[in-house]
């Protein structure tokens, strides 16, 4: 019979702060939720810093492109699959390829399709559709060179407690 304690050890927070990686799916929450307040800092750019005049129905509709656009593009590009504690130029670019393809996906939709079925609502404005995607990008990348930073820092701490030992009487 397993005591209590025993049966909550495996949702143990330490259980998942001992590894090595970050899970993709919790790198994807982040990087959606970084896309979408980069959203919010293009409504806010764009609309003076007025956030009087900020309208959450507007807002909402433009994320539900936003997202789903960002979420073909991460699904292309898979740049939420790299182990971000080893970001490299490689998960960069992939970083990269995935928010200008969901940019120019956007961009289709902005000034193609919306149109067309009737959906202008949930269209965004160009200017916000690019301020979000060098805001979105910049803070997607910046996110991963602060893991990357985050987990060497730790990595040299781990480092510095070792001592150096002689062994004497071997071979």
């Amino acid at each position: 019979m397993r005591t209590f304690f025993q049966m909550i050890s495996k949702y143990s927070p330490n259980k998942y702060l001992g590894r090595n990686f970050v899970s993709k799916w919790v790198i994807l929450s982040i990087d959606l939720l970084l896309i979408a307040g980069s959203l919010i800092i293009s409504y806010t750019i764009i609309q003076h810093q007025h956030l009087d005049s900020f309208s959450l129905k507007e807002y909402y509709k433009g994320l539900l492109s936003v997202v789903a656009f960002a979420l073909v593009g991460h699904y292309m590009f898979k740049p939420h699959r790299g182990i971000i504690r080893h970001t490299s130029l490689h998960d960069i670019k992939r970083v990269f390829f995935a928010r200008t393809f969901s940019f120019l996906l956007n961009l289709l939709f902005i000034l193609v399709i919306a149109e067309k079925i009737s959906a202008n609502d949930f269209a965004l404005p160009f200017t916000i559709a690019c301020i979000n995607y060098f805001i979105s990008l910049y803070l997607l990348v910046q996110f991963r060179l602060a893991v990357k930073y985050i987990f060497n820092l730790g990595k040299r701490s781990k480092e510095r407690e070792k001592a150096k030992v002689i062994i004497y009487g071997a071979g």
